[in-house]
């Protein structure tokens, strides 16, 4: 429920002062880390965030007025929560009640996370230490508040104390903590660091450091190193969809893909293929287009030239266009840690198919993420 709530508050945070928020429900469930088949459990989580009551009671500590409740209240975590459908999408529609509308809104008291981290952080007790972490990030030294280890427990757990006697703090440390820091640490944009404080022999005082991770500035390279633009075309000239290229593209060596193309355009030119972009996966599956194909190019060795030719144009860059994409790094690179995160989160949330699945999975790593990040900054520029 944790990740769920912290979701759609960011999206309500975007959008700001409205009484409803609408989003899509598919982007709802890829931030929050699910897949298209939890759509019954994210059913349950919203059932369980509009029965969750939030109270406070603020009390009045001046002596004279010691005890006096001057501020009593109750909400829920969501005053409604539903899930339609329009022109062929779901859409997820929720609101909360005006006193946590304004209290939610309020960037001092929730900082914005970022989607793409906090959706891949697995455990509660490192999503809960994460966020308190992120809170504190611009605090002097990024120390958060020191306080006692009954204070953190059900914080970073989301276990409440009972009247048992809790674990002891030696556990607590390796099962919780440790776990919790180890995953931040690894996965994150920042470092969290465990400081203890002892009242005599035993640690009874816990408060954690945390900073943001030096980061390396995001390279841009030319198309022609990413992706082999005539390759593609090619391929989508069989009548292979878009985002069924992309995926074939990624999946496979280009050496394999031209001679396949190679093959399963001289079968075309001879006749009698119903179905191209069939005979072509066949082939690229089974490994005899590639075989074949590199026989037709030593017969025809003119077929290969023209690629060659169209890749050394290809690589003849246009100075426009290089002078877009200089200047796509130049603002990239002077955006501090916080700005890329933002800038990324934000790229995320135009992205969709292929693109979402490999970006989900290897980041800036993928070419064809990296091609459609070019894209992404060169308009935010122009615009």
């Amino acid at each position: 429920m944790r990740r769920f709530f912290n979701v759609l508050l960011q999206h309500a945070q975007r959008a700001g002062q409205t009484e409803i928020y609408r989003v899509e429900f598919s982007n709802v469930l890829g931030d929050a880390g699910y897949s298209g088949n939890n759509f019954d459990v994210a059913k349950d989580v919203l059932r369980s965030m509009a029965k969750t009551t939030v109270e406070w009671n603020i009390v009045n500590d001046r002596p004279n007025e010691k005890g006096v409740v001057k501020d009593w209240g109750v909400t829920t975590l969501l005053s409604h929560a539903r899930i339609f459908q329009k022109s062929n999408r779901l859409v997820l529609e929720w609101s909360y009640s005006p006193v946590m509308r304004q209290e939610i809104l309020d960037p001092k008291r929730y900082v914005p996370l970022s989607l793409r981290i906090y959706g891949s952080i697995k455990t509660g007790s490192a999503a809960a230490l994460y966020e308190i972490c992120m809170r504190y990030l611009t605090n002097v030294n990024g120390l958060t508040n020191k306080a006692e280890i009954e204070w953190w427990r059900p914080r970073i757990t989301g276990v409440a104390m009972k009247d048992e006697a809790p674990m002891e703090y030696k556990y607590f440390k390796r099962d919780v903590l440790i776990p919790a820091i180890k995953e931040i640490n690894e996965i994150s944009d920042i470092e969290v660091e465990l400081l203890e404080f002892k009242t005599g022999r035993k640690v009874s005082h816990l408060q954690f450091i945390s900073r943001i991770k030096k980061q390396q500035s995001i390279e841009l390279v030319t198309p022609i190193e990413l992706v082999d633009q005539e390759l593609m075309r090619r391929i989508l000239a069989l009548g292979v969809s878009d985002d069924l290229a992309k995926k074939i593209y990624v999946s496979h060596d280009e050496d394999s893909l031209r001679a396949t193309l190679n093959y399963v355009e001289q079968r075309i030119s001879k006749g009698g293929v119903e179905s191209p972009v069939a005979l072509f996966r066949d082939a690229l599956k089974k490994g005899y287009g590639k075989s074949e194909g590199e026989k037709v190019a030593a017969v025809s060795k003119h077929t290969a030239a023209p690629s060659r030719a169209k890749e050394e144009d290809i690589a003849k860059e246009d100075p426009v266009a290089a002078a877009k994409r200089q200047a796509a790094q130049e603002y990239l690179d002077g955006l501090n840690p916080g700005q890329k995160r933002m800038l990324l989160d934000e790229f995320a949330g135009t992205i969709s198919g292929i693109v979402a699945e490999h970006y989900a999975k290897s980041g800036l790593k993928s070419k064809i993420v990296r091609v459609e990040l070019i894209r992404y900054v060169q308009k935010s520029i122009e615009s």
